[in-house]
């Protein structure tokens, strides 16, 4: 029996991953310092407080200037919160664990070992990968979720990625403007999500990892260009696809955390305080999208068209480092 692992903050690129390879693509070169076109911010109408809902990529080139979209920027104007998927840096993260404090992190039974586990064609495709970006004890010690998780953020961290994505970036700027932040779920919940898949659906969704892995750069590039155009329609195909082939996946980390997210964003229509929240793009695509959902509510949804604030007009601006990602302060 598979257990859930412990706490371990997730910044959850492997989702995004997977559903870009599986996607048709939409675009074959990144520009590295466009912003996004306004088709991934909505504002949220019908209550009594403004709430604005954003989409995001959660992996961007590494050193890129990337300035944020101008309907995010005009959205942080007019708030005084911003809620996250996951609140950036809260609960510890996986990705600096030495293998050691890895492998003595409860989680699956002591004497598991993922390579008696998997079927023979899954333990071929993981000794092609293991040796490059992770030893094999440390694999051995994962569930096929985790190790799934692993092994494609190695091979993006590789290849000039780097996680956090447009959350940090977003972060960023509302510390700066002194504005409070929270998280949808907790640190721990797309872990307890994950681990709670079936054993073969954990094992689909590792085999599909490693089928996907030598394409995952050029897809992670076709989905950071599919968020700048603003192109839906791109994220809708990726949804799609992602029900059709991992629906337990599709259930557990989008469509379940869409129906509640629900409910927390209507409660902030309706209490306050004025808000953005800022969400990866695959929860607002689809029928069971954020956007959909709150319509069903009862709320209006309308694209935030921002063009009166232009990234990088500030006379004061500056570049902040964060970690491998720049953006510009306020």
């Amino acid at each position: 029996m598979l257990l859930p692992w412990s706490p371990i903050r997730l910044s959850f690129p492997a989702l995004a991953v997977l559903s870009a390879a599986m996607a048709v693509a939409a675009a074959d070169r990144v520009g590295a310092d466009q912003p996004a076109a306004p088709g991934f911010v909505f504002e949220v109408k019908g209550g009594n407080f403004p709430v604005f809902l954003a989409g995001s990529v959660h992996f961007l080139p590494a050193n890129s200037t990337v300035p944020l979209p101008n309907p995010i920027e005009a959205a942080l104007a007019r708030v005084d919160s911003v809620v996250f998927e996951i609140l950036p840096g809260a609960g510890r993260s996986y990705e600096g664990m030495t293998g050691h404090e890895f492998a003595t992190t409860p989680g699956p039974p002591v004497r598991w070992n993922l390579w008696a586990e998997v079927n023979p064609a899954t333990r071929r495709n993981l000794t092609r990968y293991v040796g490059n970006w992770t030893d094999r004890e440390y694999i051995s010690r994962c569930t096929p979720w985790m190790a799934a998780i692993q092994l494609q953020q190695g091979y993006l961290e590789k290849h000039g990625y780097t996680p956090g994505g447009v959350e940090s970036l977003v972060f960023l700027r509302a510390e700066s403007k002194g504005l409070k932040a929270s998280g949808l779920d907790t640190p721990d919940t797309p872990a307890h999500l994950l681990g709670s898949m079936s054993r073969t659906a954990q094992e689909e969704f590792l085999a599909l990892m490693l089928g996907a892995i030598d394409q995952s750069g050029d897809e992670v590039k076709r989905m950071i260009q599919a968020w700048r155009d603003g192109d839906i329609q791109h994220i809708e195909r990726a949804t799609a696809d992602l029900a059709i082939r991992q629906p337990e996946v599709y259930a557990k980390l989008l469509a379940g955390r869409n129906a509640k997210w629900r409910d927390s964003i209507r409660k902030l229509t309706t209490t306050g305080p004025p808000t953005l929240v800022l969400v990866g793009a695959m929860h607002l695509a689809g029928p069971e999208g954020l956007p959909v959902l709150l319509e069903q509510a009862g709320l209006e949804i309308q694209p935030l068209l921002a063009d009166r604030i232009q990234p990088g007009q500030n006379p004061d601006a500056k570049i902040l480092n964060t970690g491998g990602i720049h953006a510009e302060s306020p």
